[in-house]
């Protein structure tokens, strides 16, 4: 309510519902889940100012890139990030290790913009917090995004996760509100989630910074003239064309994720994640992300797949097969449509090179609409028979011949035994990997299988972490767009005196 206006309160009834509201989470507090990781790891602050002209005089005497690293002599260090070029907008984060950190935004912008020419649009504290929920999925209930795991953005990988657990969910909640879906549709959400949410997870744990070693170690090495001039003169070619991209080189964690041990999946064998920096290998393996391919015609053949029910792609003769498989699909309640593509054409050239070779050694591939492979016919193998068909249809619909739900029969597999080992042992690396943040942060809280709230409370209640809480710690991981409240506050120039932190969050 706003303007003094009265609470109004609603009750809504639902089939599912989707925990996508973020760290502080309603949705994960009413369904009990219970988290890993640490709490209170550090406190930064986001500014927001506008600088008149700036952009231009970065790109011009240093080269436009996506950030800027500063380093104030025995002041402190922090990031210079453009978020609107075309406005000077730009996002000041002065790191925690020195005195830097706790001047006024006013004194923190003129040190870090070098003017007094500026307009300060806001500023925000936000605390660095690592955690994983246990699981993903409660009932009917599924948890997303920063709702199932949050940590610092090192890396950018927050939301590109967040976006791949949407994608994975959404084509599975819209069979489930057709009628189409079985348990093993919806439980595979968590199954296969989970899995790539802890790869990630412990990719970003080895890129936290530990800024109690930064002042002391990386500081007089910035400060080293001949250093520093080395980094200006390698700038331009460092921050321009692909290798702009290096920092977030992670396309192996973005597009590298194999489904290994998913019920919708017929897996052939346990597929090794690709590096998780930047070695994205495209396989077309039941399991892996359907690699891109510009067909022939011009079309990329992600364009050919169905975002809401599996495809089966034709690309040699198999219609056989596809009839087949399509009405065993049916029979069991789920929609599917069949496509055809030219992956290589004699004489006629694709972007894909070898790649397109590869797609012609196969006769039909059954892809997801979230573009994993869940079942390939290589044109080398025997057609399958009715039995074989069968089979599959079982497995990617979670279901039997009659309809009847295989769920129980999943459970009873030794496939099932795999994953639950499996997921045993991703967690436990996870936790192991938690354990020298406690070294690197001793003012943090460890979370350890307890739900927010009591972490939250944990957190208050640690002597180390409580000074600087000053009670108004919160889950979230970064600055949020708009001050509490969602107003913008009155603007400040660079001549103005803004005492305090500003708003905090609630």
């Amino acid at each position: 309510p706003t303007g003094g206006a009265p609470e109004t309160r609603y009750r809504v009834r639902c089939k599912y519902v989707v925990g996508a509201d973020g760290p502080a989470s309603r949705v994960a507090e009413l369904v009990g889940a219970k988290y890993d990781g640490f709490l209170g790891l550090n406190k930064s602050r986001s500014i927001a100012v506008v600088v008149p002209g700036l952009a231009a005089r970065l790109a011009r005497t240093i080269g436009f890139a996506h950030q800027y690293w500063l380093l104030r002599k025995r002041r402190g260090l922090g990031l210079v990030v453009p978020v609107d070029p075309v406005s000077d907008l730009f996002n000041l984060m002065p790191f925690p290790v020195g005195e830097l950190f706790q001047q006024s935004p006013t004194r923190v912008a003129e040190e870090m913009t070098g003017t007094s020419r500026f307009t300060l649009k806001q500023e925000k504290p936000w605390w660095w917090n690592f955690f994983v929920a246990r699981q993903f999925s409660h009932g009917r209930a599924f948890l997303v995004g920063d709702c199932a795991h949050s940590w610092p953005p090192f890396g950018g990988l927050g939301g590109n996760t967040a976006y791949a657990d949407a994608f994975n969910l959404s084509w599975k909640l819209a069979a489930a509100c057709r009628g189409e879906a079985s348990q093993a549709l919806l439980n595979s959400y968590d199954i296969e989630r989970r899995q790539a949410v802890l790869s990630t997870a412990m990719y970003v744990l080895g890129l936290v910074p530990r800024p109690a070693a930064m002042k002391p170690l990386l500081a007089p090495v910035f400060e080293w003239w001949p250093f520093s001039r080395w980094m200006r003169l390698i700038w331009h070619h460092k921050s321009s064309g692909l290798h702009a991209a290096n920092h977030f080189a992670s396309s192996g964690i973005m597009f590298g994720g194999k489904l290994n041990f998913s019920p919708l999946v017929a897996r052939e064998a346990i597929l090794p994640p690709d590096d998780p920096a930047c070695g994205y290998q495209p396989v077309l393996r039941a399991g892996a992300r359907l690699p891109h391919l510009l067909l022939p015609d011009g079309t990329a053949i992600a364009e050919h797949i169905a975002n809401d029910r599996y495809t089966l792609l034709l690309l040699a003769d198999a219609s056989a097969t596809a009839e087949a498989l399509r009405a065993a699909l049916q029979a069991r309640g789920v929609a599917c449509q069949v496509a055809r593509v030219a992956a290589h054409a004699k004489g006629q050239e694709t972007s894909g090179g070898q790649l397109a070779f590869e797609y012609a050694k196969h006769a039909m591939l059954v892809v997801r609409p979230d573009l994993h492979v869940a079942w390939r016919l290589k044109l080398s193998a025997r057609p399958p028979d009715a039995a074989a068909v069968e089979s599959v249809a079982d497995t990617l619909s979670g279901r039997s011949g009659g309809g009847t739900d295989r769920w129980a029969e999943v459970e009873r597999s030794t496939d099932y035994d795999s994953m639950r080992s499996y997921r045993l042992f991703m967690t436990q690396r996870f936790q192991a990997k938690l354990r020298p943040l406690g070294f690197a942060f001793p003012q943090a809280t460890k979370v350890d299988g307890v739900t927010k709230a009591e972490a939250i409370a944990a957190v208050k209640a640690n002597a180390r972490t409580a000074p600087a809480a000053k009670g108004e710690f919160t889950t979230t991981t970064k600055a949020t767009d708009l001050p509490a409240g969602g107003k913008e506050p009155a603007a400040a120039t660079g001549s103005e005196r803004t005492g305090g932190e500003g708003s905090k969050e609630p």
